[in-house]
C-alpha cells in the first residue's frame, strides 16, 4: 500500500484548512515516518516544522489539525484512525485494506520476484574455511550468513559477486606445519585427515602459549620495587610512586591502594597493552607519569581494581613472566621467541614457492 501517496494530499488539505500549507508534496512526504513503536500506528506526522508558520506549539497545531483530517475520511479512504500524541498525528490504516492490497502480491508473485536493476554491484566474501583443520559447525553460520546476503542483494536488484578465499597460508597454516614437521611422532592417519591437522594446530597454538608456561603470561611486563610514595600535591585520591626497575628508575601516578615502600609491584611500561588499552607516558596535573603500575583486576587475579597487585617473587627490573615461570620451563619468553621464529621462518618457506616446507603445504592443503 502506498501510505505516503495517501497521506500527502490529506495532509495538504488540512494545512490549507487550518491556514496554509508551506511545504511543497516532496517536502510533505519526506516528514512522513514510522512510529518506533507499532502501537502507535502505521505513519507518522510530526508538527514540530510547522510552529514558526503557525505560530503555536506543535502538540496544539497536532490537536488543531485533526478534525480536517477527519473530516476527509470516509470508506474509500484506507484509513482506521487519526489521533494526536503530543506533536505527533499518528494515523492507523485498515487491515482490510493491507490485506487487500498485499495478499494478491503475494499470490501472483509480485511481492517476493526480484526488485529492479540498481545497476550496482556488489562484492560478499565470505566463508573462508581453513584448509588445515576440519570444516565445522562454526563455519557454516558464516557460511550461511554470507550466502544469505548474497541472495538478499540480488533480490534488491544488485548484481552480487561472490567471493571466497581459502585461508590456506598465513601464520595458522605455519604453526601447522611446524609442529607437524618438528614436533610430531605418530603415524599419519589414512583418513579424516582435516580433523587430524586441526589437532595438529591446536597442538601448535600450545607450544605458543605463554599462559601455559608461566601464571604470569604478561611479555614486557617486569617486577617493580617501590622506594617511595608521596601524596600528589594536586589531588589526595593520588599517589606519587617512585619505581626501581633495577638500573632504572622511573615515576608513576597512581590511584590504586593496598601498596607500600619496600613492596614488589608489576609494572607496564609505555608501549604495553593492558587490559585492552596501551599504556602511555601522561602529564597528572603537572607530574609526569610512565607507565602503569597493575592492579589484581588488571592482571585476573581478583575483580579489585583499587588493589595494587603485590608480587612475592622476582627482582626489581626482571620480566614478571620469567619470575612466575611453572618449574618446568627455565625460561618461557626465550623459548616461545625461538618457536616464533621457527613459525615464522615456515611461513616464508611457503610464500618462497619452493622447497620442501612448500611442497608439503602443497600436500597437506589438498
Amino acid at each position: 500500500m502506498d501510505y505516503i501517496g495517501i497521506l500527502v494530499p490529506i495532509i495538504r488539505s488540512a494545512l490549507e484548512k487550518a491556514g496554509d500549507c508551506p511545504f511543497d508534496d516532496a517536502t510533505l512526504a519526506g516528514l512522513i515516518e514510522e512510529p518506533r513503536d507499532p502501537s502507535h500506528g502505521d505513519r507518522s506526522f510530526p508538527c514540530f516544522q510547522l510552529a514558526k508558520q503557525f505560530r503555536k506549539a506543535p502538540p496544539a497545531i497536532a490537536a488543531e489539525l485533526i478534525p480536517h483530517i477527519e473530516a476527509q475520511l470516509d470508506d474509500s479512504v484506507p484509513i482506521e484512525s487519526v489521533a494526536a500524541a503530543g506533536p505527533y498525528i499518528n494515523v492507523r490504516f485498515k487491515k482490510s485494506a493491507l490485506a487487500s492490497s498485499l495478499l494478491p502480491a503475494v499470490l501472483d508473485g509480485s511481492f517476493t520476484a526480484r526488485r529492479s536493476d540498481t545497476n550496482t554491484r556488489v562484492m560478499i566474501e565470505y566463508s573462508q574455511p581453513n584448509t588445515h583443520k576440519a570444516f565445522h559447525v562454526g563455519h557454516c553460520r558464516c557460511a550461511t550468513l554470507g550466502d544469505s546476503l548474497v541472495r538478499i542483494l540480488e533480490w534488491w536488484g544488485n548484481t552480487v559477486l561472490a567471493v571466497n578465499y581459502f585461508g590456506d597460508e598465513g601464520t595458522h597454516v605455519a604453526r601447522c606445519l611446524w609442529y607437524l614437521e618438528k614436533h610430531y611422532t605418530g603415524d599419519i592417519p589414512k583418513e579424516n585427515l582435516g580433523e587430524f591437522l586441526g589437532i595438529i594446530y591446536t597442538e601448535s597454538t600450545a607450544m605458543l602459549d605463554l599462559s601455559l608456561m608461566s601464571d604470569m603470561p604478561y611479555p614486557g611486563m617486569v617486577i617493580a620495587l617501590v622506594t617511595a610514595i608521596e601524596q600528589h600535591p594536586d589531588n589526595k585520591d593520588w599517589s606519587v610512586v617512585q619505581l626501581s626497575l633495577g638500573e632504572k628508575a622511573c615515576t608513576v601516578v597512581c590511584a590504586g591502594t593496598g601498596f607500600s615502600t619496600g613492596d614488589r609491584v608489576a609494572y607496564a611500561p609505555p608501549g604495553l597493552r593492558i587490559a585492552g588499552k596501551t599504556v602511555g607516558i601522561v602529564e597528572k596535573k603537572g607530574i609526569r607519569s610512565e607507565g602503569m603500575i597493575c592492579s589484581e583486576k588488571e592482571l585476573g587475579i581478583s575483580q579489585d581494581n583499587n588493589q595494587i597487585f603485590l608480587a612475592d617473587r622476582g627482582e626489581a627490573g626482571e620480566a614478571i613472566a620469567e619470575a612466575y615461570r611453572k618449574p618446568e620451563f627455565a625460561s618461557p619468553l626465550s623459548l616461545i621467541k625461538e618457536r616464533e621464529a621457527e613459525v615464522s621462518t615456515y611461513l616464508q618457506a611457503i610464500e618462497s614457492g619452493s622447497g620442501a616446507i612448500y611442497d608439503r603445504w602443497q600436500e597437506t592443503r589438498q
